[in-house]
């Protein structure tokens, strides 16, 4: 016969589930997908393991002592996850910390902590690879490109660095994802978290020293690769043996990832006092398990996040496109997109998705403007010009009461780009800043504006072309 300990367990276990279906109907979906096997496996070990430690352990007499607070916090987070956004990830994260929080009825103090390295490992695993390119990689890319910049002005190799792209004598660099960085952290930091399964007698300052000195390994070694595969572009080095030199270097950060985390944590606590501590501590906690009622609360507060609304990401028609009503005075004229726009900006929600000559007082150019709520249709304004064979020469940023937009000199101050992203009046000058915006605010409209002016331009022309296009793009949004 099932104990009563057993049967709210079960209770709790079951209400879970039923706050959880749309997460989990979402990860078992993505996890499908042929390219989350590893994931899928690893899950799949972490969850028979969970459910058998959830089920089949006994109770321990002394449990968290703030199991009752802990799971009505974890419920009110995923409560609040469920309700103020759909991004799937962030709700599938929500509800594994719910999980987590629940096993803190009836594991003591100490075993609730160490189980906190398996939900670490358990997040890792989750499909976030596009959000983590996104709003990690992005940043990171844009860092790197930064930050070697001096060190190939130092290997003697001139460059201008815009947004992630290098430009240097003798080539173009773009720093994809393949390039961020990303893939290398995630592995870093799974040595790690490992590192504390494998030796969990080190001492929590070594771990958490390990773990700084492996996100410094791997940031580190990217930064490293990436300038060395620039310099060998710039010195038209053969491809493979760039692929060859990309791959080796990724390794060998993992073995020195590896390496500090054997050497920092492998030893046990040798000190006196330690070992005394460590052999002489009791569990902290209740000395009896929760009343019944604070059972059957938690079990309904739990469920009941099933109960609360979703918000919809509305849909938006990629076709017919909208268009602009542009001033007179710009005398617009309607050029068709070329394939590699077409590729970069169709198919991700666009409303806008205009490409006119214009000519203002005497000064001609092009201009692109892409708007959409989905920050996919958007991309470093920078490539367009590289599609278009243009070579970047320098990067200035003019502050507006509405915010910020950059300047790019062209083909040794022939031309000149002026580039922004756009939401309502709003301006900011770099992809990164309109991507987080996507986590505030989804359903947020935003414009990419990229104006390519031919010939040299003067301040206040550059200004007035700024002036005319940001009150159209505010009118439109």
């Amino acid at each position: 016969m099932v104990s009563t300990r057993h049967g709210w367990r079960y209770l709790l276990l079951l209400a879970w589930f039923v706050a959880s279906i749309a997460p989990l109907r979402w990860m078992l979906f993505a996890l499908a997908q042929p390219t989350h096997v590893v994931q899928r496996m690893v899950l799949l070990v972490l969850a028979a393991w969970g459910l058998f430690d959830y089920l089949c352990k006994p109770a321990s007499p002394q449990t968290q002592p703030y199991a009752l607070p802990i799971v009505l916090a974890a419920a009110l987070l995923a409560a609040v996850a469920r309700i103020n956004t759909d991004i799937h990830v962030v709700q599938a994260c929500a509800c594994l910390l719910l999980l987590y929080a629940l096993s803190a009825t009836y594991l003591d103090a100490q075993t609730w902590r160490r189980r906190a390295v398996l939900l670490l490992v358990t997040l890792l695993c989750l499909p976030i690879q596009a959000h983590v390119d996104a709003h990690l990689g992005l940043p990171l890319r844009l860092w790197t490109a930064r930050a070697i910049a001096p060190l190939l002005q130092w290997l003697g190799v001139a460059n201008v660095s815009v947004e992630s792209i290098i430009v240097t004598e003798n080539g173009v660099a773009d720093i994809a994802n393949a390039c961020s960085g990303v893939r290398t952290l995630w592995y870093a930091l799974a040595l790690w978290l490992c590192g504390r399964l494998v030796w969990p007698q080190a001492a929590a300052a070594r771990w958490w020293l390990a773990g700084g000195a492996s996100v410094a390994i791997g940031v580190g070694m990217n930064m490293l690769r990436v300038a060395l595969l620039v310099f060998a572009l710039n010195h038209h080095a053969p491809p493979l043996l760039a692929e060859m030199a990309h791959a080796s270097l990724g390794l060998l950060a993992l073995a020195l990832v590896g390496a500090v985390n054997w050497w920092l944590c492998h030893m046990p606590i040798t000190t006196p006092a330690a070992a005394c501590a460590a052999t002489t501590a009791a569990p902290t906690g209740m000395a009896t398990p929760a009343r019944w009622q604070a059972q059957l609360l938690l079990a309904i507060t739990v469920a009941s996040v099933a109960l609360l609304p979703m918000p919809v990401r509305r849909t938006e028609d990629a076709a017919p496109l909208r268009g602009l009503n542009w001033p007179a005075s710009l005398h617009t004229e309607a050029v068709a997109l070329t394939r590699e726009e077409q590729d970069l900006v169709l198919g991700y929600g666009a409303t806008v998705a205009q490409k006119q000559r214009f000519n203002l007082a005497g000064t001609t150019g092009s201009l692109l403007v892409v708007q959409s709520n989905n920050w996919r249709a958007h991309h470093a304004p920078e490539l367009c010009l590289l599609a278009q064979g243009a070579h970047i020469e320098q990067q200035t940023r003019i502050a507006t009461v509405n915010g910020s937009y950059r300047v790019v000199t062209l083909q040794g101050g022939a031309q000149a780009a002026i580039t922004w992203f756009q939401s309502d009046a709003r301006v900011v000058p770099d992809l990164g800043t309109r991507l987080w915006a996507q986590l505030w605010h989804p359903q947020q409209r935003w414009s990419l504006v990229t104006l390519v002016v031919e010939g040299p331009a003067s301040n206040s022309t550059i200004q007035n072309l700024h002036q005319a296009v940001h009150a159209v793009v505010a009118l439109s949004l």
